[in-house]
């Protein structure tokens, strides 16, 4: 049985939520080793700020050491079978077609994708075609979102889909200006992390 995906518990677990969520839409409950969740959440949330406590969220750098670690031990020493890319920059963390992102939704995988939402903010994106992107965004609001203080165009809320996204944002707006909310050009960069189930088990 697959859970639906989770929201984060605090401003600045997005991160953690994220990473999670990409396994939980990849795997079934009793397919996610409980040791993989606990080394996720201890290895998130190190963007600190000078505030401490994980309060400036999780760095791209965390984010690349997680997939190096999904690849590494994960994938060897357990039965999950699990394939992570570290994308960087802007012609790899891209909408446009042709750009790693693209290639890699289309090839099964999903995204933990850095973006703006009044901050730097992770999302998950499953699926992209020829208009829209859809995402799951780990931070509960209601419509419009209250955090925002610029108009939210080009995106929708879908409460339908709790497996699958509660986004649906035209492609435009992911390569709009860095503080479009949902522009890919967050303050720190563009990054992204691909997740591929390897058994090819939908």
């Amino acid at each position: 049985m697959k859970t639906p995906l989770r929201y984060q518990v605090t401003h600045f677990d997005c991160g953690t939520a994220t990473f999670i969520n990409a396994l939980m839409y990849l795997f079934e409950r009793d397919e996610i080793p409980q040791e993989v969740v606990e080394y996720v959440t201890m290895v998130t949330g190190d963007r600190n700020l000078g505030l401490g406590g994980g309060h400036g969220g999780t760095s791209a750098k965390a984010c690349s050491f997680l997939a190096a670690w999904c690849n590494d031990y994960v994938a060897e020493r357990s039965s999950m079978p699990i394939r992570c890319q570290a994308l960087e920059g802007p012609e790899e963390v891209s909408v446009n077609e042709g750009s790693a992102l693209v290639e890699g939704i289309a090839s099964g995988a999903v995204a933990m994708t850095e973006c703006c939402l009044g901050a730097d903010h992770y999302v998950l994106i499953t699926g992209i075609d020829e208009k829209f992107v859809y995402l799951w965004d780990p931070y509960y609001d209601t419509w419009p979102l209250h955090e925002l203080d610029a108009p939210v165009v080009g995106v929708r809320m879908d409460w339908d889909h709790p497996h699958e996204y509660n986004r649906v944002v035209e492609r435009w707006v992911l390569e709009e200006p860095a503080g479009t909310p949902y522009s890919l050009e967050a303050k720190c960069g563009r990054d992204a992390v691909l997740v591929w189930r390897t058994d090819g088990v939908a």
